[in-house]
């Protein structure tokens, strides 16, 4: 009989389960439910691209809207992009160099694995897609403003829709999304699903991930703040596709791979997955209409200061206590 693997830890890539009795005698059942997954995650790819060609999004963004409003010097805009899209690279880069020990779920309830994540795998989860989203979102925001800088006020380009800045404003609406989902599912479901485990959630609480789950929402919202750029209702579907392409990447090229889930609530053999997937797209079409919202509001005078209270309202920069009974 084969041993059980001893846990912890394994290695993301490395066959534990070949060596795992409980994961070798599962082998057979764990592709229950992942047809039909992809079939729910078919329809919705088939939904957006349908809505996208009947209803395409108008390319309106010109490059004056990514300068800043009035009261706010150009140069500090620009300079404030430019280094965030350089703490991101940086903090991305940085991370592939050094391992990461964290607990993941499998598909058997409440089993939890000790994997030690380390090169390309710590870029899997969506926190780190939706993080290279925002990167790539202040690299072409910048790039933008400082040719709408280089153009001179009075230059008819200024005032002109560009393909660009279209881009720009559709990946804008992509992240905004993507950053308020990964800040309120961490804030509000996976701490306190760790604590109510008795599990320590500290590695939510390095310098990293507090950047990556709770400042990536709080600096678009002070970016979009910050300047004229506006989101786009139409671009909705766009958000809708990245999120079916990560859903194909973690159940169908990563979940082979590793054996394990990085997010406990995708699994497709629970009786709610088509529910769950359901509610994820509900959550992020509700932030995306967030930042349309923002775009109205934010030249009223409450504008800015409830835009920001509501901001640092779902953010938590505070490790929860555990119950060491639990933990016990």
């Amino acid at each position: 009989m084969l041993e059980a693997v001893p846990l912890p830890p394994v290695r993301l890539g490395d066959r534990w389960w070949e060596r795992d009795t409980i994961e070798t005698s599962a082998s057979a059942t764990y592709s229950t439910g992942l047809g039909w997954y992809a079939f729910y995650i078919f329809m919705y790819f088939c939904c957006a691209i349908a809505v996208l060609i009947f209803a395409p999004s108008p390319c309106v963004a010109t490059p004056a809207s990514y300068l800043p409003v009035a009261s706010i010097p150009p140069t500090a805009l620009l300079a404030m992009r430019v280094g965030l899209c350089a703490t991101i690279i940086f903090i991305l880069v940085r991370r592939s160099f050094y391992e990461s020990l964290h607990d993941e779920e499998t598909l058997e309830p409440r089993r939890k694995i000790a994997t030690i994540s380390h090169g390309w795998w710590r870029l899997c989860g969506l926190t780190q897609w939706q993080f290279i989203c925002i990167g790539m979102y202040f690299a072409l925001a910048a790039t933008v403003q400082h040719g709408a800088m280089s153009l001179g006020s009075g230059a008819a380009e200024l005032h002109t829709p560009s393909a660009l800045a279209c881009v720009t404003t559709t990946l804008l609406g992509v992240a905004f999304s993507l950053a308020f989902l990964t800040t309120v599912v961490v804030t509000f479901v996976l701490v306190p699903a760790k604590v109510r485990n008795g599990v320590s959630a500290s590695n939510f609480f390095y310098f990293d991930e507090l950047m990556m789950h709770n400042a990536n929402s709080f600096v678009l919202v002070v970016d979009l703040l910050m300047s004229n750029q506006r989101i786009q209702l139409t671009d909705l579907p766009y958000t809708v596709l990245l999120m079916v392409v990560y859903g194909i990447f973690h159940h169908y090229i990563r979940y082979p791979r590793t054996r394990t889930l990085l997010y406990f609530f995708l699994s497709w053999k629970s009786k709610h997955a088509p529910l769950i997937l359901l509610a994820l797209l509900a959550t992020v079409a509700t932030f995306f209409v967030v930042g349309v919202a923002v775009s109205e509001v934010r030249g009223e005078p409450y504008g800015p200061p409830l835009v920001l209270l509501g901001s640092m309202l779902v953010m938590k920069v505070y490790e929860p206590k555990v119950d060491k009974a639990k933990d016990a």
